[in-house]
């Protein structure tokens, strides 16, 4: 793989991994901020807050691009299939941690839930650049890859008109919940 799509996909893990109550550290290192005592004090001396929170998520979302692009090229000039296919496993790998770090913003959501600006820049991001970025990635893959891995599309369940990214669905709906293939999902609608 190569190493600026590996740091890339590291940063997405890293998000994925976002509780709610949890804030990123974009200063020095990229990491979690638990809740702690003085963890307030310790962002503002390094000068981290919400709004840099949200430009770097941004960046990194809008980052997806270039590699998306670079993937389809390499794709388009492959003629040998072992390596053909390195790339469509980089390709799934990329989509996945796309998919798992949209539950990751949705917890980072719910840390600043007292601020509409912040949580709506956030679902701006989720809508705008994860969930575009994740289907393009998708769109790539050939049928037979993407038959053999069913758990990388992602769900959506519609409750009190806010997404939720739902991971690991069962087959089996119940109760009044309806979940939809992502392609058939309009994010116009809210």
């Amino acid at each position: 793989m190569y190493k600026p799509l590996h740091d890339h996909i590291d940063k997405l893990r890293i998000i994925s991994k976002i509780k709610s109550g949890d804030k990123l550290n974009t200063v020095n290192d990229f990491s979690i901020h638990k809740p702690i005592l003085g963890s307030s004090i310790i962002r503002t001396i390094y000068q981290e807050g919400k709004q840099k929170t949200i430009t770097y998520i941004n960046d990194l979302f809008i980052s997806n691009g270039q590699f998306i692009i670079r993937l389809l090229e390499d794709i388009k000039n492959e003629h040998e299939i072992n390596k053909l296919n390195q790339l469509y496993d980089i390709v799934v790998q990329f989509a996945n941690e796309i998919r798992q770090s949209i539950s990751g913003i949705s917890e980072l959501s719910k840390t600043y839930n007292y601020s509409q600006e912040t949580t709506a820049k956030l679902e701006g991001i989720i809508n705008d650049f994860a969930i575009p970025s994740y289907k393009e990635l998708l769109s790539i893959l050939p049928k037979e890859i993407s038959d053999n891995n069913k758990n990388l599309f992602m769900h959506i369940e519609y409750a009190d008109k806010r997404i939720n990214i739902i991971n690991n669905i069962s087959p089996i709906i119940t109760g009044i919940k309806t979940l939809v293939n992502l392609d058939e999902l309009k994010l116009d609608d809210k």
